[in-house]
């Protein structure tokens, strides 16, 4: 089996495998046939400006090429390194879904799948914070912006992967991920380090490759009352929730996401499932076999998860019908029969940032702490909401379906949020020639639509 090595976005050594490929090569059972000649470390330059995560994702494909020509192989990847190569993937076998793919496993460790919420904090900071974790190298920009939770390129990718259908190819993905926070990280100023859900860098439910899409769209005038005394349009989805294809996602026990310490690849002697659960992974030849280590992985993850609370992530993208970007809006998480925000329950709220290139904005909260509510929704003010072109205040709401029936535990939902653009009908008017005299400059909107 030839088997290639990822490495993330924070790596300038070789150091970062640590032990991991020894420790596959000699565990690995005879069927698997892992010689010292069929393994190779990638390295990729991830700290130039200039680069791109599609360069990295091109020039894996001629590095590939070279070490092991047309044959197949499996990939282990971290951090970035699964993004790497889930877009490799697409980029040269996504048009016919994965069919011909070379690829026969992508055991993705801690990926960074929908992003990171350190990323938002600049390179330079996170150098700062984190020197030993980033080696005190300042990383490439490029890189950086597409890993700020929300970017626009990684919403084309994750988008992308909504109509594959993995069962029509012999590539198996998987997501083997920590949830344990290395102290030694710890910094007082920034919480994310210690941030619950996570491995200190990347969370849960955004490792995960199981996640949804809904589509919800403005579809009547404002003819209900608001908590606020308002007049409210409400949004219902385009086609329900979408979900993604079904990829196995397992927890492993004292995992962080880097360091000697706890770090998912860098110590394997405590870590000593993160070897397993890889071999578990390479063994799968055929579609039965998917299905039953997924079965596994959903079991042993309800087990890791029984005493922790679990968490979700919603990535909005607000914009118009006509397909523009809207910036600047309030947004309102709503509770209770009457639709309001001061109706949730405590300690729901974890965190929410905000993209200001893609113009997402992104909430983490507390799924476990969410409870069975059946009547929650989001309260959308946007602006202008007075003038001759405008919008309305605009609700969703569950109407009777409980919160679990739509947010999963550990999963990202990508929503899509398109309002209704009002144009006054004093934008544009004719005047007979006899009345036609003046100044219009004056002229207010009447609050009527065109």
């Amino acid at each position: 089996m030839k088997l290639l090595f990822v490495h993330g976005w924070n790596v300038t050594s070789f150091d970062s495998y640590g032990e991991l490929p020894d420790a596959l090569k000699i565990s690995a059972p005879p069927e698997l046939s892992i010689e010292t000649e069929d393994l190779f470390l990638g390295r990729y330059i991830n700290f130039d400006d200039e680069i791109t995560l599609e360069d990295v994702a091109r020039a894996f494909n001629k590095a590939r090429l070279d070490v092991v020509g047309k044959e197949e192989f499996s990939c282990i990847t971290h951090s970035t390194g699964g993004p790497v190569i889930r877009l490799w993937m697409h980029l040269y076998y996504g048009s016919n879904g994965f069919s011909n793919c070379p690829l026969k496993h992508l055991v993705m460790l801690a990926p960074a799948n929908h992003g990171s919420a350190l990323a938002a904090l600049g390179k330079k900071r996170l150098v700062r914070f984190a020197k030993e974790l980033f080696k005190g190298v300042e990383q490439g920009i490029q890189l950086l912006r597409w890993l700020q939770l929300g970017s626009n390129e990684q919403r084309e990718l994750n988008m992308a992967w909504l109509d594959y259908s993995p069962e029509n190819s012999d590539c198996y993905s998987f997501v083997l991920t920590g949830e344990t926070i290395d102290n030694s990280f710890y910094d007082f100023i920034n919480s994310y380090l210690v941030e619950p859900g996570s491995d200190g860098v990347i969370r849960i439910c955004s490792a995960n490759m199981n996640y949804q899409y809904v589509e919800l769209i403005q579809n009547n005038d404002p003819e209900l009352i608001g908590f606020d005394g308002k007049k409210i349009a409400l949004l219902s989805p385009v086609r329900g929730i979408v979900q993604s294809p079904s990829t196995p996602l397992a927890i492993i026990p004292e995992a962080s996401h880097s360091g000697t310490a706890f770090g998912i690849m860098r110590n394997v002697k405590r870590n000593e499932p993160v070897v397993s659960r890889i071999l578990d992974c390479l063994k799968v030849a055929s579609r039965q076999d998917y299905e039953n280590i997924t079965h596994d992985f959903n079991a042993q993850l309800q087990l890791n998860q029984e005493t922790t609370d679990k968490f979700s992530m919603l990535i909005f993208r607000i914009r118009d019908d006509r397909g523009n970007i809207i910036e600047d809006f309030d947004m309102l998480l709503l509770a209770g029969e009457s639709y309001r925000p001061d109706m949730l329950p405590q300690g729901f709220f974890q965190d929410r940032q905000y993209n200001k290139q893609s113009g997402a904005l992104v909430y983490y909260i507390n799924h476990s702490q969410m409870g069975e509510e059946s009547h929650f929704g989001i309260r959308i003010n946007a602006r202008p909401d007075v003038g001759f072109c405008r919008y309305v205040p605009i609700e969703f709401r569950s109407n009777g379906y409980a919160v679990h029936d739509i947010l999963k535990p550990n999963q990202t939902m990508l929503i899509d949020v398109v309002l209704k653009r009002i144009v006054d009908d004093e934008t544009f008017r004719f005047e007979p020639l006899s009345v036609a005299k003046g100044d219009f400059s004056n002229t207010e909107p009447t609050q009527s639509e065109n």
